[in-house]
């Protein structure tokens, strides 16, 4: 079982404090869309259900950090976890695919960062958007730990 627990997918590689930042971060997200720490509703861009699964997918993927020496040991609770990061992730691509309000006019933003495709339209944005949700959503019903 040592050798198993020494493999270098168990996320060991992963510094501590990259660990503790997206969890924090992940805390921090969800602690601002559940209205915890106040801020003011106009910043928001999204839905606070968004941003809470973003918050959320944050945190669970910094669980798996955490966990990912253990996934052998206790599968159940490893596979709920990661079942939990792409489903989360899958809520988030569908409501940026189906609901939000657009139009993305071909850029994507990631805070104060743009990235553009020239000649993209908004169907074809949410047509990938879809199918990184479906792709999401097939990750989430994966059943092998190994």
């Amino acid at each position: 079982m040592a050798a198993e627990q020494s493999r270098p997918d168990n996320f060991d590689h992963v510094p501590l404090l990259m660990k503790v930042m997206f969890a924090g971060a992940g805390l921090l997200i969800m602690l601002l869309a559940a209205g915890a720490i106040p801020l003011d509703p106009a910043k928001f861009r999204a839905p606070h259900w968004v941003v809470f699964a973003f918050g959320l997918a944050f945190f669970l993927a910094a669980a798996l950090t955490f966990i990912g020496r253990h996934r052998l040991v206790h599968p159940a609770i490893y596979m709920f976890v990661a079942a939990m990061m792409c489903s989360s992730l899958a809520v988030l691509f569908v409501w940026a695919a189906a609901w939000s309000a657009g139009p993305f006019r071909g850029s994507i933003a990631i805070g104060p960062v743009a990235v553009t495709a020239a000649g993209s339209s908004d169907v074809v944005d949410r047509v990938l958007f879809g199918a990184v949700a479906l792709l999401a959503v097939f990750l989430a019903g994966l059943r092998r730990v190994r």
